[in-house]
């Protein structure tokens, strides 16, 4: 969050991204210091993969988080 706060006290946007099987538990608090986050649906680097159903979660989940 320390990170999080400076860059946006410079005035530049944040972002982040999250590999599938990342585990994550984002916060109001953690979500308003971050402009944009990637869910990745696959691991990156390997060619192939299906679709991981369980990054539908994380998108309701900061769905949720935004909208408040």
């Amino acid at each position: 969050m320390k990170l999080l706060k400076k860059i946006k006290k410079l005035g530049m946007k944040t972002g982040i991204a999250i590999c599938p099987d990342t585990i994550f538990y984002p916060t109001y608090e953690m979500c308003r210091y971050i402009d944009k986050i990637l869910l990745l649906s696959v691991n990156p680097g390997f060619m192939g993969q299906k679709f991981k159903p369980a990054v539908i979660d994380k998108v309701n989940t900061l769905k949720n988080i935004y909208n408040h």
